[in-house]
């Protein structure tokens, strides 16, 4: 497995910090900037596809941490799983979710501010 980069905390200069310091500097979303494995790979696969989308949607960049956070929420295989458990087809519950997740981010975009 190639070596993960450090994520930048601007509340914590760029380093890579604990979780209770995170918490303490009131940093939301901490296991996106506390080096957690598990989004630090999220973030290498999806980093590309979803910054492709937001310049598709014409949403500024400055969206992305949000919206790596929100795919991450929606698209976890367990929900996933769960609706297509519900007797829906497997890409009938992708459609619904990628049409969800569009959604949410033009109505974030829409609201104006670029952090959730």
């Amino acid at each position: 497995m190639r070596r993960l980069r450090p994520l930048i905390v601007p509340e914590a200069s760029g380093r890579i910090v604990t979780v209770a310091e995170l918490k303490r500097l009131g940093v939301k979303r901490w296991r996106l900037y506390a080096g957690d494995t598990a989004m630090q790979m999220v973030r290498e696969a999806w980093e590309r596809p979803i910054r492709r989308l937001l310049r598709a949607e014409a949403i500024p960049d400055d969206y992305f941490e949000g919206a790596l956070f929100l795919f991450n929420m929606m698209f976890d295989p367990r929900e996933l799983l769960d609706l297509h458990a519900r007797d829906l087809p497997m890409d009938t519950v992708l459609a619904i979710m990628k049409d969800a997740y569009l959604g949410a981010l033009r109505g974030w975009h829409q609201v104006g501010t670029s952090h959730i």
